[in-house]
């Protein structure tokens, strides 16, 4: 039987005990590691957001992105539209049950190439650092994703991910550059000798994206990286929410 049977969405909690080293490595740095350790593995399991994010859950308007999301993603945009790519998609993270609300603004726009086999992705954050930094760190990331019949290559600068799941290659290259980093992704892909999928359509899109999504929601739960919330504990949760956030779930 398949895990979708036993890994169902709903709400869950982030457990920081389960993250690796080797993420913690990749998203601090080696010298700030002996400290994200400590942190890490003395954190209780917190917020609660709805698992996995699939397509039609964050789906939005391009009215509903912020503006600060089209001033910070202005120059990305742009570079993805010379290298000829055309949206197809505008996502934005919603809340749920944060209860501690470190996440302030989010945005993607998801495009294809003229082939219709090459994923582009802009993707803004705008993450609240609590004590002793008490300051807000926007990121801008870009991401190419070609995807084959068994797995999918991607090249991203976006350091701040999970690993990557069996069979899906992730290159990570330190540019902000999305023209420099798509011909890395370009040529890595030729050297594949695989024939990638074509989206022949955005419902094919869509359908593919969303395995993607639960696919990697399922490898995270296995690995304990996220705890289903009881009903008890979301029925607490949502009480504590002020009216505005409950309002948004």
């Amino acid at each position: 039987m398949g895990s979708h049977t036993v890994i169902t969405p709903g709400f869950y909690k982030t457990n920081y005990r389960a993250i690796s080293i080797r993420e913690l490595i990749r998203w601090r740095g080696l010298f700030h590691l002996p400290q994200a350790l400590i942190i890490a593995r003395s954190k209780p399991p917190a917020d609660g957001y709805w698992l996995p994010v699939l397509w039609g859950d964050h789906e939005c308007t391009k009215q509903e992105l912020s503006d600060r999301f089209w001033q910070k993603t202005a120059s990305h945009r742009q570079t993805f539209a010379q290298l000829g790519f055309r949206e197809c998609g505008v996502l934005r993270l919603k809340p749920h049950l944060n209860l501690s609300p470190l996440i302030r603004d989010t945005g993607k726009i998801i495009y294809l190439d003229s082939s219709r086999s090459h994923i582009g992705m802009v993707i803004y954050s705008r993450i609240h650092a609590p004590l002793p930094i008490d300051r807000d760190r926007e990121r801008v990331a870009v991401e190419f994703t070609t995807a084959f019949q068994n797995g999918s290559l991607s090249c991203t600068n976006n350091f701040r991910q999970h690993d990557p799941i069996s069979g899906h290659d992730v290159v990570r290259i330190a540019s902000d550059d999305p023209g420099f980093i798509y011909g890395r992704f370009v040529q890595r892909v030729h050297r594949r000798r695989e024939a990638p999928i074509v989206f022949i359509d955005d419902e094919s899109l869509h359908r593919w994206f969303d395995s993607s999504q639960l696919e990697e929601f399922e490898s995270w739960v296995q690995r304990g990286l996220y705890i289903r919330m009881s009903d008890q504990e979301v029925e607490e949760a949502r009480r504590k929410l002020p009216p505005p956030l409950l309002d948004k779930t």
